[in-house]
């Protein structure tokens, strides 16, 4: 896979997002720590939990933008708007008050 591809698999549920095993999110946040944007896809391809976080809170997308990965961050915001749309909804914003309600 190269680095220009984009990240097109089914949209996951945003109203009950499940959460990865720690050794998952560890795996995860390395590639995004790493930059290691064709391990990012595969992950996600292979149906990996966006919002799954560490003890602090912290996602896959925060992992890349902290440690300035603008591929990796790309790669992930592409996939979360990709998302968004997929179940009609306008912004994250929109997805979180719908999943409060």
């Amino acid at each position: 896979m190269g680095d220009n591809q984009e990240l097109q698999t089914s949209p996951a549920k945003l109203s009950t997002p499940s959460q990865a095993s720690q050794e998952q999110i560890h795996q995860m946040f390395l590639a995004c720590q790493m930059g290691k944007v064709d391990q990012v896809i595969s992950m996600v391809k292979s149906e990996f939990p966006l919002a799954s976080a560490d003890g602090d809170g912290n996602t896959a997308l925060h992992i890349a933008c902290t440690h300035g990965q603008l591929k990796v961050v790309q790669e992930l915001v592409r996939k979360l708007s990709f998302m968004i749309k997929e179940a009609g909804l306008h912004s994250t914003w929109h997805a979180a008050k719908v999943k409060d309600t």
